[in-house]
């Protein structure tokens, strides 16, 4: 189940559940309760199941109120499924980005010792009000002429540090000013609009689902015409975690 935020015609913010099947029951209007309960509720000792095991979730094909594609028709826009007071990146954690830190940076040895230690690099991504949502552009500095996106997936953490969701996230990065001293590395990754996320958060009941290995995939435009496009798979990261349900 999916965790869904959006805006309705009139301005009306609200917040859902999506199925696997693309149906979407609209939590606000059938409980009153905004997001921000949702999420602390969520995030507390019950939890994701005990949050879901609360609610009169529709069963069968009737009581649902929208399919996923009408959350940006007739006036509705998706927004910030999930509003973190932090966020928190770790790098150099594919092998890929070790050899593409050791070609950018002057100091390319200290990436290569980071990616083979035991401590993972973990750095601050972003403050609750940098964090962008779905449809909304991100940031771009004005003292950068390199500026990167960054597919990665985004662990949403409860009571205790606790993994509740799983999201996409793009991590933006300014490749030449990190690239100049890793003692710019707050400049180059933390700015307004720096991190977004969405656009959906699925719910995770067992911490198997957290870390079993899923697909991350980027495709970038400009204009009508695809630039890029690449994928990669969790499970080619340098650190693996076992998690028994």
């Amino acid at each position: 189940m999916r965790l869904v935020a959006w805006y309705e015609a009139g301005g009306r913010a609200t917040w859902g559940l999506a199925d696997d099947r693309g149906r979407v029951w609209d939590g606000g209007r059938h409980t009153g309760t905004d997001l921000a309960a949702v999420q602390a509720e969520i995030a507390g000792d019950a939890g994701p199941g005990g949050f879901l095991r609360a609610l009169a979730l529709p069963r069968g094909e009737r009581g649902w109120d929208l399919a996923w594609g009408d959350l940006e028709g007739d006036g509705r826009a998706l927004a910030l499924p999930w509003r973190p007071p932090e966020v928190w990146a770790a790098g150099v954690t594919y092998e890929a980005s070790e050899g593409a830190r050791r070609r950018e940076s002057k100091h390319g040895a200290l990436y290569a010792s980071v990616y083979s230690a035991s401590r993972p690099e973990l750095f601050p991504e972003a403050t609750a009000g940098r964090v962008r949502g779905p449809g909304e552009p991100v940031g771009l500095r004005p003292d950068s002429q390199w500026q990167v996106p960054e597919p990665e997936v985004a662990l949403v953490l409860g009571a205790g540090g606790r993994i509740v969701g799983i999201s996409a996230a793009n991590d933006m990065s300014c490749r030449d000013i990190e690239g100049e001293s890793p003692l710019y590395l707050p400049q180059g990754k933390v700015y307004d609009g720096a991190c977004a996320i969405g656009p959906a958060v699925r719910l995770v009941l067992r911490p198997s689902e957290a870390v079993r290995a899923r697909e991350v995939a980027m495709r970038v435009w400009r204009g009508e015409r695809e630039v890029f496009a690449g994928t990669t798979r969790t499970d080619r990261m340098v650190r693996s975690e076992t998690v028994a349900d």
